[in-house]
């Protein structure tokens, strides 16, 4: 739930290296605050979102950017569909 918040509007975005480790960074903090552990305990943040059963914040941001771009790409075959078919010849 929380990187739904996180992602918004995400599909759109020109992301450098430094904003994804900034995204990491905060995604980490986040499932280790829900899963009550310490950086102390070095415990794999990987091992925790297993636990939790989620991806992590790169994956989900780059699942967003392509089920995007497959939106896009149908709408333009759609469009170009429709153009076809009422084009008056």
């Amino acid at each position: 739930m929380y990187a739904l918040n996180l992602l918004h509007g995400s599909e759109t975005w020109a992301t450098t290296d430094a904003d994804l480790k900034r995204l990491q960074r905060n995604d980490r903090a986040m499932v280790r605050w829900i899963c009550g552990t310490k950086p102390m305990d070095e415990a794999p943040t990987e091992l925790l979102c297993t636990k939790l059963g989620i991806q992590g914040v790169i994956d989900a941001l780059r699942a967003r950017r392509l089920r995007w771009y497959g939106h896009l790409i149908h709408c333009m075959y759609q469009q170009c569909y429709q153009y076809e078919v009422t084009m008056p010849w």
